[in-house]
């Protein structure tokens, strides 16, 4: 949490109770990564902004008051021209691709069906975009061929094991988008 109470300005202490009542007035929403062992019990969170329009509002406007108070709309536009595209793919389009993963597992067009959607991260990677299914095992034998397939005609984003690095048994398919 240290991130956000620097960021914010406020001291640590009372940033859980802060958060607490944002959560549950529905304002700010906690994103767990898919991939932590134990959803329960993990400290290791995000928390983010529900409302697109608040979350632009804060990622344009709250930034830069002098625009707004200066009345300088020409400069405050060309800000948000500048950085509206990577703030959509952060924002509406990864939660859109997660939909779509989510939507193709439900309907059997995925060879897995995944039990979690979402994101995952660490200290060095972010993915956008995970489907998890934790009890699928694959043959060992599979994991020998680790060149890329493309995907069947009707999904040509879906590639079966592709080349990542991947320590667990479970098979790693990725979608391109």
């Amino acid at each position: 949490m240290t991130s956000q109470t620097g960021e914010a300005g406020i001291a640590i202490n009372p940033m859980g109770k802060y958060l607490h009542t944002l959560v549950e007035l529905r304002l700010v929403r906690r994103v767990l990564s898919e991939d932590v062992p134990d959803r329960t019990r993990t400290r290791i969170s995000r928390y983010e902004i529900r409302d697109p329009c608040l979350r632009f509002y804060f990622h344009f406007v709250y930034r830069h008051p002098e625009s707004v108070e200066q009345n300088r709309t020409e400069r405050l536009v060309e800000i948000i021209r500048q950085g509206f595209d990577s703030h959509v793919g952060r924002t509406g389009y990864g939660e859109l691709a997660r939909r779509a993963v989510a939507e193709a597992g439900d309907q059997g067009k995925l060879p897995f069906e995944p039990m979690y959607v979402g994101r995952a991260w660490d200290r060095q990677v972010e993915i956008d975009v995970v489907a998890i299914a934790p009890h699928q095992e694959i043959d060992p034998r599979s994991r020998q061929n680790e060149a890329s397939q493309p995907g069947p005609p009707d999904r040509p984003w879906f590639q079966s094991n592709a080349r990542v690095h991947n320590p667990s048994p479970r098979p790693v398919h990725l979608a391109r988008f």
